[in-house]
């Protein structure tokens, strides 16, 4: 009877020891993704920003969202490192922090870009008597008064 006990007591702990490694592997994973997610959303400023500086006539909200998009999931992955117990995750933390003080440091170039005033060239084709040509005119794609307020 000893025996059967002790074999229950032996299983008993290895499922225990197995239900918490399982455990510390799905914590891991969720802040993994987060992690990745972080990555993606910051990495994704880029193509969206240079997309909304050259289709937009103001880029302005497009970038400040995926700005505010970026640092919030930057946030959240900050967070979800901190509170794990692998090792050096303070030394993750400050080089993901130092990493995103450089993206926000650059971030004011993008807004200066922003802000520039847009041109743009009107080509249309035109007809003189016999004579074809290509007329084109530059215009601002935002009155003078809306650049003068940023």
């Amino acid at each position: 009877m000893t025996g059967l006990f002790v074999a229950a007591l032996i299983l008993a702990v290895e499922a225990w020891t197995n239900y918490a490694l399982a455990g510390r592997i799905a914590r891991l994973t969720s802040t993994d993704k987060t992690l990745f997610d972080a990555l993606v959303t910051v990495r994704a400023q880029v193509p969206k920003d240079s997309t909304a500086l050259i289709a937009e006539e103001d880029p302005g909200p497009v970038i400040g969202a995926t700005y505010a998009d970026a640092s919030r999931t930057v946030t959240t992955a900050l967070h979800a490192l901190e509170s794990t117990d692998i090792p050096n995750h303070l030394l993750l933390a400050a080089a993901i922090r130092n990493a995103w003080q450089k993206a926000r440091t650059l971030q004011s170039t993008v807004n200066s870009q922003a802000s520039r005033v847009r041109v743009s060239v009107i080509c249309m084709p035109s007809t003189i008597g016999a004579k074809r040509f290509t007329a084109c005119s530059r215009r601002s794609a935002r009155p003078p008064w809306q650049s003068a307020i940023r």
